[in-house]
């Protein structure tokens, strides 16, 4: 599945009412084992470089900090 047919469908899950299975039909239908391969390896790589929780809380509040400053991200 490419990325227009992924956004079809994600696009498709917000514009109608769907019942709880259905929407779980869906999302599990954007799924595919590559990407749940890369996003483990991700949240693998990142507990490696971040080992601790203050290692990683650290890491986050930067980050935010950054984002906010860029405008990417609205401060609460």
């Amino acid at each position: 599945m490419n990325h227009d047919q992924r956004k079809k469908i994600a696009d498709s899950v917000y514009s109608i009412r769907l019942d709880p299975a259905e929407f779980e039909r869906r999302l599990q239908a954007l799924r595919t084992p590559e990407d749940d391969a890369e996003r483990l390896a991700l949240i693998q790589w990142f507990r490696r470089r971040y080992p601790t929780v203050r290692e990683r809380w650290k890491y986050i509040s930067e980050r935010t900090r950054a984002w906010q400053r860029a405008g990417r991200i609205r401060r609460l």
